[in-house]
Protein backbone atom coordinates (compact mmCIF):
# COMPACT_ATOMS: atom_id res chain seq x y z
CA UNK A 1 0.00 0.00 0.00
CA UNK A 2 1.00 3.63 -0.32
CA UNK A 3 0.24 6.54 2.01
CA UNK A 4 -1.62 9.11 -0.07
CA UNK A 5 -0.33 12.69 0.12
CA UNK A 6 -2.59 15.19 1.85
CA UNK A 7 -2.84 17.25 -1.35
CA UNK A 8 -4.04 14.20 -3.29
CA UNK A 9 -6.55 13.34 -0.55
CA UNK A 10 -8.46 16.52 -1.43
CA UNK A 11 -9.53 14.87 -4.68
CA UNK A 12 -10.47 11.65 -2.92
CA UNK A 13 -12.63 13.59 -0.44
CA UNK A 14 -14.46 15.47 -3.19
CA UNK A 15 -15.11 12.31 -5.19
CA UNK A 16 -16.28 10.43 -2.09
CA UNK A 17 -18.68 13.21 -1.12
CA UNK A 18 -20.13 13.37 -4.62
CA UNK A 19 -20.65 9.60 -4.65
CA UNK A 20 -22.26 9.76 -1.19
CA UNK A 21 -24.73 12.46 -2.24
CA UNK A 22 -25.61 10.52 -5.38
CA UNK A 23 -26.32 7.40 -3.31
CA UNK A 24 -28.66 9.36 -1.00
CA UNK A 25 -30.45 10.98 -3.94
CA UNK A 26 -31.01 7.52 -5.43
CA UNK A 27 -32.28 6.04 -2.16
CA UNK A 28 -35.54 5.90 -0.22
CA UNK A 29 -34.98 9.35 1.34
CA UNK A 30 -34.19 11.07 -1.94
CA UNK A 31 -36.79 13.81 -1.47
CA UNK A 32 -35.52 14.81 1.97
CA UNK A 33 -31.93 14.53 0.76
CA UNK A 34 -32.68 16.89 -2.12
CA UNK A 35 -34.20 19.34 0.36
CA UNK A 36 -31.06 19.11 2.51
CA UNK A 37 -28.74 19.84 -0.42
CA UNK A 38 -30.97 22.72 -1.55
CA UNK A 39 -31.12 24.24 1.96
CA UNK A 40 -27.36 24.27 2.49
CA UNK A 41 -24.72 25.21 -0.04
CA UNK A 42 -23.19 22.03 -1.40
CA UNK A 43 -19.61 23.15 -0.74
CA UNK A 44 -20.39 24.12 2.86
CA UNK A 45 -22.01 20.76 3.54
CA UNK A 46 -19.06 18.94 1.97
CA UNK A 47 -16.63 20.88 4.16
CA UNK A 48 -18.63 20.13 7.31
CA UNK A 49 -19.06 16.41 6.62
CA UNK A 50 -15.41 15.86 5.67
CA UNK A 51 -14.17 17.77 8.72
CA UNK A 52 -16.50 15.91 11.07
CA UNK A 53 -15.33 12.62 9.56
CA UNK A 54 -11.66 13.55 10.01
CA UNK A 55 -12.27 14.89 13.53
CA UNK A 56 -14.00 11.69 14.63
CA UNK A 57 -11.26 9.55 13.09
CA UNK A 58 -8.67 11.58 15.01
CA UNK A 59 -10.72 10.92 18.16
CA UNK A 60 -10.39 7.17 17.58
CA UNK A 61 -13.56 6.25 15.65
CA UNK A 62 -12.55 3.99 12.76
CA UNK A 63 -16.05 4.17 11.20
CA UNK A 64 -17.50 7.54 12.27
CA UNK A 65 -21.19 7.92 13.04
CA UNK A 66 -23.00 10.76 14.79
CA UNK A 67 -23.77 10.08 18.48
CA UNK A 68 -27.28 8.89 19.30
CA UNK A 69 -29.80 11.55 20.30
CA UNK A 70 -32.65 11.38 22.79
CA UNK A 71 -36.22 10.42 21.96
CA UNK A 72 -38.14 13.13 20.14
CA UNK A 73 -35.08 15.24 19.32
CA UNK A 74 -34.86 14.02 15.72
CA UNK A 75 -38.56 13.74 14.95
CA UNK A 76 -38.08 15.27 11.49
CA UNK A 77 -35.19 12.92 10.64
CA UNK A 78 -32.60 15.55 9.70
CA UNK A 79 -29.96 14.28 12.13
CA UNK A 80 -30.36 10.69 10.94
CA UNK A 81 -30.10 11.92 7.34
CA UNK A 82 -26.84 13.72 8.14
CA UNK A 83 -25.60 10.52 9.76
CA UNK A 84 -26.54 8.56 6.61
CA UNK A 85 -24.53 11.08 4.57
CA UNK A 86 -21.56 10.81 6.96
CA UNK A 87 -21.58 7.00 6.84
CA UNK A 88 -21.99 6.96 3.05
CA UNK A 89 -19.13 9.41 2.69
CA UNK A 90 -16.90 7.25 4.92
CA UNK A 91 -17.72 4.12 2.92
CA UNK A 92 -17.00 5.85 -0.40
CA UNK A 93 -13.79 7.45 0.90
CA UNK A 94 -12.49 4.09 2.12
CA UNK A 95 -13.48 2.38 -1.14
CA UNK A 96 -11.69 4.95 -3.30
CA UNK A 97 -8.48 4.65 -1.27
CA UNK A 98 -8.69 0.87 -1.30
CA UNK A 99 -9.23 0.77 -5.09
CA UNK A 100 -5.93 2.60 -5.57
CA UNK A 101 -4.08 0.51 -3.01
CA UNK A 102 -3.71 3.57 -0.80
CA UNK A 103 -4.41 4.78 2.71
CA UNK A 104 -4.15 7.95 4.77
CA UNK A 105 -2.22 8.51 8.00
CA UNK A 106 -5.26 7.69 10.16
CA UNK A 107 -5.53 4.30 8.42
CA UNK A 108 -1.90 3.57 9.29
CA UNK A 109 -2.46 4.35 12.98
CA UNK A 110 -5.63 2.25 13.13
CA UNK A 111 -3.81 -0.66 11.46
CA UNK A 112 -0.91 -0.39 13.92
CA UNK A 113 -3.31 -0.41 16.87
CA UNK A 114 -5.29 -3.35 15.49
CA UNK A 115 -2.11 -5.37 14.97
CA UNK A 116 -1.26 -4.97 18.67
CA UNK A 117 -4.78 -5.82 19.81
CA UNK A 118 -5.76 -8.62 17.42
CA UNK A 119 -2.47 -10.31 16.53
CA UNK A 120 -0.57 -11.41 19.61
CA UNK A 121 2.38 -12.85 17.69
CA UNK A 122 2.92 -9.59 15.83
CA UNK A 123 2.59 -7.65 19.08
CA UNK A 124 5.22 -9.84 20.73
CA UNK A 125 7.70 -9.29 17.89
CA UNK A 126 7.37 -5.51 17.96
CA UNK A 127 6.79 -4.56 21.57
CA UNK A 128 10.47 -4.75 22.50
CA UNK A 129 10.98 -1.70 20.29
CA UNK A 130 8.50 0.29 22.39
CA UNK A 131 9.73 -0.40 25.92
CA UNK A 132 11.12 3.13 26.05
CA UNK A 133 9.33 5.75 23.99
CA UNK A 134 10.13 9.45 23.68
CA UNK A 135 7.63 11.66 21.83
CA UNK A 136 8.48 15.24 20.94
CA UNK A 137 5.78 17.89 20.27
CA UNK A 138 3.39 15.85 22.40
CA UNK A 139 0.94 18.76 22.56
CA UNK A 140 0.13 18.12 18.89
CA UNK A 141 -0.92 14.47 19.13
CA UNK A 142 -4.53 13.33 18.66
CA UNK A 143 -6.72 10.95 20.72
CA UNK A 144 -6.09 8.36 18.03
CA UNK A 145 -2.37 8.42 18.85
CA UNK A 146 -3.20 8.20 22.57
CA UNK A 147 -5.28 5.07 21.91
CA UNK A 148 -2.39 3.51 19.97
CA UNK A 149 0.09 4.32 22.76
CA UNK A 150 -2.28 2.84 25.33
CA UNK A 151 -2.52 -0.34 23.24
CA UNK A 152 1.29 -0.51 23.14
CA UNK A 153 1.52 -0.11 26.91
CA UNK A 154 -1.17 -2.73 27.57
CA UNK A 155 0.71 -5.19 25.35
CA UNK A 156 3.92 -4.56 27.29
CA UNK A 157 2.17 -4.83 30.65
CA UNK A 158 0.57 -8.18 29.72
CA UNK A 159 4.04 -9.56 29.04
CA UNK A 160 5.28 -8.34 32.42
CA UNK A 161 7.57 -5.65 31.02
CA UNK A 162 8.06 -2.19 32.44
CA UNK A 163 6.76 0.78 30.47
CA UNK A 164 8.58 4.07 29.94
CA UNK A 165 7.02 7.02 28.12
CA UNK A 166 8.63 10.45 27.95
CA UNK A 167 6.55 13.31 26.52
CA UNK A 168 8.16 16.59 25.47
CA UNK A 169 6.01 19.52 24.52
CA UNK A 170 4.59 22.95 25.21
CA UNK A 171 0.83 23.33 25.55
CA UNK A 172 1.20 27.03 24.73
CA UNK A 173 2.22 26.02 21.20
CA UNK A 174 -0.58 23.56 20.47
CA UNK A 175 -2.03 24.84 17.16
CA UNK A 176 -3.47 21.81 15.38
CA UNK A 177 -6.94 21.38 16.91
CA UNK A 178 -8.42 21.57 13.41
CA UNK A 179 -6.87 18.16 12.71
CA UNK A 180 -7.71 16.57 16.07
CA UNK A 181 -4.91 17.50 18.47
CA UNK A 182 -5.49 19.05 21.89
CA UNK A 183 -3.17 20.33 24.64
CA UNK A 184 -5.49 18.60 27.13
CA UNK A 185 -3.88 15.28 26.17
CA UNK A 186 -0.52 16.71 27.30
CA UNK A 187 -1.81 18.61 30.33
CA UNK A 188 -3.78 15.57 31.58
CA UNK A 189 -0.95 13.16 30.81
CA UNK A 190 -1.40 11.16 34.05
CA UNK A 191 -5.09 10.55 33.29
CA UNK A 192 -4.28 8.87 29.99
CA UNK A 193 -1.02 7.23 31.11
CA UNK A 194 -1.32 6.56 34.86
CA UNK A 195 1.73 5.38 36.72
CA UNK A 196 2.00 2.00 38.42
CA UNK A 197 3.20 1.07 41.89
CA UNK A 198 4.87 3.90 43.80
CA UNK A 199 5.05 6.13 40.70
CA UNK A 200 1.42 7.29 40.83
CA UNK A 201 2.27 10.49 38.98
CA UNK A 202 4.72 11.24 36.21
CA UNK A 203 7.82 13.29 36.92
CA UNK A 204 7.55 16.79 35.44
CA UNK A 205 10.68 18.67 34.34
CA UNK A 206 10.11 22.31 33.39
CA UNK A 207 12.31 23.88 30.71
CA UNK A 208 11.76 27.62 31.18
CA UNK A 209 14.75 29.25 29.46
CA UNK A 210 13.96 30.97 26.17
CA UNK A 211 17.03 31.46 23.98
CA UNK A 212 15.23 32.95 20.97
CA UNK A 213 13.51 36.22 21.89
CA UNK A 214 14.17 39.25 24.05
CA UNK A 215 12.06 39.67 27.19
CA UNK A 216 9.66 42.27 25.75
CA UNK A 217 8.68 39.94 22.90
CA UNK A 218 8.16 37.03 25.30
CA UNK A 219 5.99 39.07 27.71
CA UNK A 220 3.82 40.44 24.89
CA UNK A 221 3.37 36.92 23.58
CA UNK A 222 2.37 35.67 27.02
CA UNK A 223 -0.17 38.50 27.33
CA UNK A 224 -2.38 37.07 24.57
CA UNK A 225 -2.52 33.76 26.45
CA UNK A 226 -4.25 35.39 29.43
CA UNK A 227 -7.70 34.43 28.13
CA UNK A 228 -6.80 30.81 27.29
CA UNK A 229 -9.05 28.58 29.39
CA UNK A 230 -7.01 25.36 29.19
CA UNK A 231 -3.33 25.91 29.87
CA UNK A 232 -0.46 25.23 32.22
CA UNK A 233 0.53 28.23 34.30
CA UNK A 234 4.20 29.00 33.73
CA UNK A 235 6.58 31.74 32.64
CA UNK A 236 9.61 31.86 30.38
CA UNK A 237 12.98 33.31 31.29
CA UNK A 238 14.55 35.40 28.54
CA UNK A 239 18.22 34.52 28.03
CA UNK A 240 18.79 36.86 25.06
CA UNK A 241 19.85 40.38 26.17
CA UNK A 242 17.94 43.42 24.95
CA UNK A 243 19.85 45.92 22.85
CA UNK A 244 19.13 49.55 22.00
CA UNK A 245 16.32 49.72 19.45
CA UNK A 246 14.83 46.36 20.35
CA UNK A 247 11.16 46.23 21.30
CA UNK A 248 8.19 43.94 21.80
CA UNK A 249 5.04 44.06 19.70
CA UNK A 250 4.03 47.28 17.99
CA UNK A 251 0.36 47.08 17.00
CA UNK A 252 -0.76 48.92 13.85
CA UNK A 253 -4.56 49.11 13.87
CA UNK A 254 -7.06 49.94 11.11
CA UNK A 255 -4.59 48.70 8.51
CA UNK A 256 -5.83 48.43 4.92
CA UNK A 257 -3.45 46.18 2.97
CA UNK A 258 -4.78 47.22 -0.43
CA UNK A 259 -4.37 50.92 0.29
CA UNK A 260 -1.31 50.85 2.56
CA UNK A 261 0.79 48.16 0.89
CA UNK A 262 3.53 50.71 -0.08
CA UNK A 263 3.89 51.67 3.60
CA UNK A 264 4.25 48.02 4.59
CA UNK A 265 6.85 47.40 1.87
CA UNK A 266 8.84 50.37 3.17
CA UNK A 267 8.60 48.97 6.69
CA UNK A 268 9.89 45.59 5.55
CA UNK A 269 12.86 47.21 3.85
CA UNK A 270 13.58 49.33 6.96
CA UNK A 271 13.54 46.24 9.18
CA UNK A 272 15.95 44.44 6.88
CA UNK A 273 18.28 47.43 7.23
CA UNK A 274 17.83 47.31 11.02
CA UNK A 275 18.83 43.64 11.06
CA UNK A 276 21.99 44.55 9.18
CA UNK A 277 22.89 47.37 11.59
CA UNK A 278 22.21 45.07 14.54
CA UNK A 279 24.66 42.60 12.97
CA UNK A 280 22.04 39.92 13.27
CA UNK A 281 23.16 36.32 13.04
CA UNK A 282 19.72 35.30 11.80
CA UNK A 283 19.76 34.13 8.16
CA UNK A 284 16.23 35.57 7.80
CA UNK A 285 15.94 39.26 8.60
CA UNK A 286 12.14 39.47 8.41
CA UNK A 287 9.49 36.79 8.71
CA UNK A 288 6.08 37.69 7.26
CA UNK A 289 3.26 35.79 8.97
CA UNK A 290 -0.46 35.38 8.51
CA UNK A 291 -3.10 32.72 9.04
CA UNK A 292 -4.05 33.06 5.38
CA UNK A 293 -1.88 32.78 2.28
CA UNK A 294 -3.67 35.48 0.26
CA UNK A 295 -2.17 38.54 2.03
CA UNK A 296 1.28 36.96 1.99
CA UNK A 297 1.04 36.37 -1.76
CA UNK A 298 -0.13 39.94 -2.31
CA UNK A 299 2.88 41.28 -0.41
CA UNK A 300 5.39 38.93 -2.03
CA UNK A 301 4.24 39.97 -5.50
CA UNK A 302 5.52 43.52 -4.82
CA UNK A 303 8.50 42.66 -2.61
CA UNK A 304 12.14 43.13 -3.56
CA UNK A 305 13.34 39.56 -4.05
CA UNK A 306 16.86 40.49 -2.91
CA UNK A 307 15.73 41.13 0.66
CA UNK A 308 16.30 38.48 3.35
CA UNK A 309 12.57 38.00 3.84
CA UNK A 310 10.48 34.85 4.05
CA UNK A 311 6.69 34.52 4.18
CA UNK A 312 4.83 31.65 5.83
CA UNK A 313 1.46 30.83 7.26
CA UNK A 314 1.73 30.85 11.04
CA UNK A 315 1.23 27.08 11.15
CA UNK A 316 4.13 26.52 8.74
CA UNK A 317 6.36 28.97 10.62
CA UNK A 318 6.29 27.02 13.87
CA UNK A 319 9.89 26.31 14.86
CA UNK A 320 11.27 29.11 12.67
CA UNK A 321 12.56 32.53 13.70
CA UNK A 322 13.80 35.82 12.28
CA UNK A 323 15.28 39.01 13.65
CA UNK A 324 11.93 40.73 13.01
CA UNK A 325 8.47 39.18 12.79
CA UNK A 326 5.75 41.06 10.90
CA UNK A 327 2.23 39.69 11.38
CA UNK A 328 -0.63 40.59 9.04
CA UNK A 329 -3.75 39.15 10.63
CA UNK A 330 -7.05 40.19 12.21
CA UNK A 331 -7.10 37.45 14.84
CA UNK A 332 -10.76 36.88 14.05
CA UNK A 333 -12.50 34.33 16.31
CA UNK A 334 -13.77 31.03 14.95
CA UNK A 335 -17.53 30.61 14.40
CA UNK A 336 -19.63 28.49 16.76
CA UNK A 337 -20.11 24.80 15.86
CA UNK A 338 -22.85 23.11 17.94
CA UNK A 339 -22.45 19.78 16.13
CA UNK A 340 -18.70 19.67 16.63
CA UNK A 341 -19.26 20.53 20.30
CA UNK A 342 -21.43 17.42 20.60
CA UNK A 343 -18.80 15.26 18.87
CA UNK A 344 -16.08 16.68 21.11
CA UNK A 345 -18.10 15.78 24.20
CA UNK A 346 -18.96 12.32 22.85
CA UNK A 347 -15.27 11.43 22.37
CA UNK A 348 -14.75 11.37 26.15
CA UNK A 349 -11.26 12.85 25.85
CA UNK A 350 -11.90 16.55 26.43
CA UNK A 351 -13.27 18.77 29.20
CA UNK A 352 -13.46 21.83 26.92
CA UNK A 353 -16.06 22.30 24.21
CA UNK A 354 -14.94 22.43 20.59
CA UNK A 355 -15.78 26.15 20.49
CA UNK A 356 -13.65 26.84 23.56
CA UNK A 357 -10.81 24.74 22.15
CA UNK A 358 -10.82 26.77 18.93
CA UNK A 359 -10.99 30.09 20.83
CA UNK A 360 -7.97 28.99 22.87
CA UNK A 361 -6.18 27.87 19.73
CA UNK A 362 -6.59 31.27 18.08
CA UNK A 363 -4.77 32.84 21.04
CA UNK A 364 -2.05 30.20 21.05
CA UNK A 365 -1.57 30.78 17.33
CA UNK A 366 -1.01 34.48 18.06
CA UNK A 367 1.55 33.55 20.72
CA UNK A 368 3.42 31.34 18.26
CA UNK A 369 3.43 34.14 15.67
CA UNK A 370 4.72 36.77 18.12
CA UNK A 371 7.50 34.55 19.45
CA UNK A 372 8.93 33.95 15.96
CA UNK A 373 10.52 37.40 16.34
CA UNK A 374 13.91 37.68 18.02
CA UNK A 375 14.20 41.40 18.80
CA UNK A 376 11.22 43.15 17.17
CA UNK A 377 7.61 42.34 16.28
CA UNK A 378 5.03 44.34 14.28
CA UNK A 379 1.37 43.34 14.09
CA UNK A 380 -0.82 44.85 11.36
CA UNK A 381 -4.57 44.38 11.77
CA UNK A 382 -7.57 45.76 9.90
CA UNK A 383 -9.92 45.07 12.81
CA UNK A 384 -8.84 44.86 16.43
CA UNK A 385 -10.45 41.70 17.82
CA UNK A 386 -9.59 38.42 19.49
CA UNK A 387 -5.85 38.18 20.09
CA UNK A 388 -5.15 41.66 18.74
CA UNK A 389 -7.74 43.11 21.15
CA UNK A 390 -6.07 41.40 24.10
CA UNK A 391 -2.73 42.69 22.87
CA UNK A 392 -4.06 46.25 22.47
CA UNK A 393 -5.35 46.23 26.07
CA UNK A 394 -2.03 44.88 27.33
CA UNK A 395 0.00 47.48 25.43
CA UNK A 396 -2.14 50.35 26.75
CA UNK A 397 -1.50 49.18 30.31
CA UNK A 398 2.24 48.98 29.61
CA UNK A 399 2.51 52.60 28.47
Amino acid sequence: FVVIDEIDLIGYRSAAFQAATESLLAGERAEQALELFAADWYDNLQTEITRIYDQMRSAGASSPQLPAVGDGIDSDGWISLLNDLLVAYGDQFAALKRADGGCDFADVVFAARDLLVDHKAVAASYRESFKRVLIDEFQDISPQIVLWLQAVQRSLARSGQAVSLMAIGDDWQSIYAWRGSSPELFIDFDRHFPGKGQAKHSEVLNLSNNYRSIEAVIRDGEAVLAAVACKQVKASHACKPTQTGDHGVKLIEDFDLNRQLPELLAQIQAQCAYAGVRQSREPTAVLLLSRRNAPLQQIQAQLDKQLAVKAYSIHRAKGLQAEVAIIIDDGSPAPAHPLRNALYAASGFFTSSYDQAMADENLRLAYVAITRGVSRVFWYTAKTQGASQLLATHLRKRR
